[in-house]
């Protein structure tokens, strides 16, 4: 994910308690990237259910009965169910029955548009002050 988006430093990464979380060259790289680690709580399945609810998802639609001769198969598989279906093609109740990619175009836009009218108050608010509507054309 991290070589695919760009995350940002702060980004709070879960986990269960596993012992490949748990690793020093996990921890290490997560802090070489700048993210807060978070991990559930021992003998507390429900901190991380989420997590536990994709995993039984994608073992269930996608990976089942499923048998793979080398890890680069499996890598795939888990890919493809990640990238193309479950982020492009499957409905989440959660997103209003939107994919995830559907859920943050919508939340870009608004995002963008926020900015823009924000850059728009500050424009007309400029004007007034300075009286020159040449900052209009700088701002915007």
């Amino acid at each position: 994910a991290c070589k695919r988006y760009k995350v940002a430093p702060g980004a709070l990464i879960h986990s269960d308690r596993g012992s490949q979380y748990c690793s020093n060259d996990y921890q290490n790289y997560l802090k070489r990237h700048g993210f807060i680690c978070s991990m559930s709580r021992k003998k507390n399945c429900w901190d991380n259910a989420p997590m536990e609810a994709f995993w039984g998802k994608m073992k269930y639609e996608w990976l089942c009965e499923q048998r793979f001769l080398t890890r680069e198969q499996a890598r795939a598989a888990v890919f493809e169910y990640v990238e193309i279906f479950y982020n492009r093609q499957r409905l989440h109740e959660t997103n209003g029955y939107l994919t995830p990619e559907e859920y943050y175009s919508a939340a870009n836009e608004i995002l963008r548009n926020t900015m823009k009218n924000e850059a728009i108050i500050v424009c007309v608010f400029s004007v007034y002050l300075t009286g020159d509507a040449a900052c209009c054309q700088r701002l915007l």
